[in-house]
């Protein structure tokens, strides 16, 4: 980026870490945000744990084909070539950049087997991940929201 060192006081992430060469987006980010910026992040996600299941030949050949017409409503899944979910190490990487850091997880049941269009559905996974608890939805969630300031050096 063109932009100065220690330029912004603030950054947004919203769903494009997952597009990209994580470490040298966060070294950028380190650069041109000034030292106790606010950063706000959104991202999918899944512990690498979920991730090795979900790829697993049963889960991917049997038990997708059947709910990805229900999660993107065609037969096609709305997908990049590049993407992929932020697993735990790189959530990690990401918390390694800032101070003090809050997580909310999300998304254990929506987005992996119905889609979020139901409203209802997405409440219900919301406080079953809270009522389980940060290290079991740090675990199951598919998607992650991260509250902090980049640490002062």
């Amino acid at each position: 980026m063109t932009y100065e060192d220690n330029f912004f006081d603030a950054v947004v992430v919203h769903d494009i870490l997952h597009h990209v060469d994580i470490p040298a987006v966060l070294a950028e980010i380190k650069r041109v945000a000034k030292p106790g910026a606010l950063f706000l992040c959104s991202e999918v996600y899944a512990h690498g744990t979920i991730e090795r299941f979900r790829r697993s030949s049963l889960i991917n050949k049997l038990l997708y084909p059947v709910v990805r017409k229900q999660i993107y409503n065609t037969d096609k899944p709305f997908i990049t070539d590049d993407e992929r979910k932020i697993d735990h190490r790189e959530l990690a990487s990401i918390i390694e950049i800032l101070g003090s850091t809050r997580c909310r997880y999300y998304y254990f049941i929506v987005q992996r087997f119905i889609s979020e269009r139901h409203v209802w559905a997405s409440k219900i996974d919301r406080i079953a991940l809270r009522a389980m608890g940060g290290a079991l939805g740090r675990i199951l969630a598919g998607r992650v929201q991260i509250f902090g300031r980049l640490r002062e050096p």
